[in-house]
């Protein structure tokens, strides 16, 4: 359990999430979890442009991507929302998907 917990802790850090909840960045997260090609990029920038850098907005579409864009491994996306909701963080979790017809 805890070898878990700083599995998370550092996913966190290459996520560049803080467990600071002194910064505002940090209180409240907002995943933008879906597969590719539905638009999400869109979404993530006017996410970005809205909050002013008032809240952390992480787009990401599977482990793969953790793995290859953040050196993440041996977490999932999902245990790493569940640990920021662990800590009394606002975690909000946007998923799109295009009709595929």
């Amino acid at each position: 359990m805890a070898e878990k917990r700083e599995l998370l802790r550092n996913a966190n850090i290459k996520l560049k999430i803080g467990d600071d909840l002194s910064d505002e960045r940090n209180r409240h997260i907002i995943f933008i979890y879906c597969p590719l090609k539905v638009g999400s990029t869109s979404l993530v920038s006017s996410f970005r442009i809205c909050t002013l850098a008032r809240v952390k907005v992480i787009h990401i579409h599977n482990e793969e991507c953790l793995k290859i864009l953040y050196g993440i491994e041996n977490v999932t996306i999902n245990e790493i929302i569940q640990y920021n909701n662990s800590l009394n963080k606002i975690v909000t979790v946007i998923d799109i998907y295009r009709n595929p017809i």
